[in-house]
């Protein structure tokens, strides 16, 4: 089904159906929004206790295959759980920062950034300008980076934050008879996929598949390709996959 709600000819039962999908889908971009900051006391225990991966693998179990759905990639999202599964006792906190900051780099990585701009365009004009779309999406459901978090608003964090704020409220919305709201948010959540997440996110996880190979990061990254490909498909986008990093050039000065 498709996920653009119009919830005046929708039965209770495709209600409840949508609802139901979007508390998954939300559950789903929560904790890989978590695994993809960087390493925080809390989310690091919830992966060594094996918490955080029988909750991401309920999530994803829950939701239904599409159509058109890519099947291999949904089989390796798949090994991408057992492999969590496999190595969630010697996850910790220091692991998983030695691991982010080999992969990531200290400073910009150029193998595998997790920034937007890094992928979208090669002139520095057009980065300010996916920055202030990135940044007006935010504002408009009342949301703005922690400056204390002291990350850009384009990182891979963010983006997956600010739909799993999307998916619950759009969740909440059809469960309190608030359709406005309910709609607003499935009408958003496809707008952002197209414009932003769902053009560079499958490439981003695929070079952190590479990238981090053998790590936490590594089995992530099947996961987020997966759900990022059953996401553009339930909310019918149709986004400019980005197949390359694109670095921004200094504009040249005229002459």
């Amino acid at each position: 089904m498709s996920a653009m709600i119009d919830t005046e000819v929708v039965s209770a039962e495709e209600r409840s159906a949508y609802a139901e999908n979007a508390v998954a889908r939300s559950g789903m971009y929560r904790l890989l929004a978590e695994a993809l900051a960087y390493p925080a006391a809390a989310p690091c225990e919830a992966m060594r206790s094996g918490e955080f991966h029988r909750e991401l693998a309920t999530y994803a179990a829950s939701l239904p295959p599409q159509p058109n759905e890519d099947a291999e990639l949904r089989d390796r999202g798949i090994e991408g759980l057992a492999g969590l599964e496999a190595i969630h006792g010697s996850v910790t906190t220091d692991g998983l920062g030695e691991d982010h900051g080999a992969i990531f780099g200290h400073a910009l990585s150029r193998d595998c950034p997790p920034y937007e701009t890094e992928y979208a365009g090669a002139h520095i004009f057009l980065q300010s300008q996916e920055l202030a779309d990135i940044g007006g999406f935010y504002a408009a459901y009342g949301l703005a980076i922690d400056e204390a978090s002291h990350e850009r608003l384009d990182h891979i964090s963010p983006q997956l934050e600010f739909m799993h704020v999307l998916c619950e409220r759009e969740a909440y919305g059809l469960n309190n008879d608030r359709d406005e709201q309910a709609e607003a948010c499935s009408q958003t959540q496809g707008q952002f996929i197209e414009d932003h997440l769902g053009r560079w996110g499958p490439y981003f996880a695929q070079l952190l598949a590479m990238r981090g190979a053998g790590t936490v990061y590594g089995h992530i990254a099947p996961i987020l390709e997966w759900f990022l490909s059953w996401e553009t498909e339930y909310l019918d986008a149709t986004p400019d996959l980005v197949t390359e990093i694109q670095a921004a050039a200094e504009p040249e000065d005229d002459e």
